[in-house]
């Protein structure tokens, strides 16, 4: 057989050996984006292949669905690190200064949580119903019940979670 119909030639990361034999994995479609995407999402088509295939249109469907405009604000004001750049020296938090997960943690964490959610809350964009840390171990959780006041379901409560790990070097100068 020759050489060309084989493919290319591709030496494993570990070598010619029982342990470099890997199989390439392909990339694979998903038809439902993971959650917390913040990107526009764009219809092309159909991508189940047990459905009736659908003409692709390419438009940005995130026009007309998916999260209210709100609601991804509260999911970026948690996710942000505040004064991390210029243009967000007032907005964020600042979870990860957290460097130990003791019982006064809780009180820091929640309290970052409110700061991050400031603006909105300022803006009678949200109403907070509650803010929950949970500690386990070496992680930790902060759960933020919200009311959406700018969504027609005004008084349908909300609920984003922001899960980190103990960071040792936090604080470390």
């Amino acid at each position: 057989m020759p050489l060309d119909t084989l493919g290319p030639l591709v030496v494993p990361p570990l070598g010619l050996s029982s342990l470099g034999l890997f199989h390439p994995t392909p990339y694979v479609f998903r038809a439902t984006p993971p959650a917390g995407i913040l990107a526009d999402a764009i219809d092309y088509g159909n991508t189940d292949p047990l459905q009736p295939p659908a003409a692709a249109t390419f438009e940005y469907t995130s026009l007309t669905r998916g999260l209210h405009p709100i609601d991804e604000q509260v999911l970026v004001a948690l996710s942000r690190i505040r004064a991390s750049g210029a243009a967000v020296q007032n907005d964020g938090a600042r979870f990860l200064d957290v460097g130990k997960l003791d019982e006064g943690a809780k009180t820091i964490l929640g309290s970052e949580a409110r700061t991050a959610l400031r603006r909105l809350v300022t803006n009678g964009d949200i109403a907070l119903v509650s803010i929950k840390v949970f500690i386990v171990d070496d992680s930790a959780e902060v759960d933020v019940a919200y009311r959406n006041l700018r969504a027609l379901d005004r008084q349908r409560v909300r609920k984003q979670k922001k899960r980190f790990q103990e960071w040792a070097g936090a604080n470390a100068a």
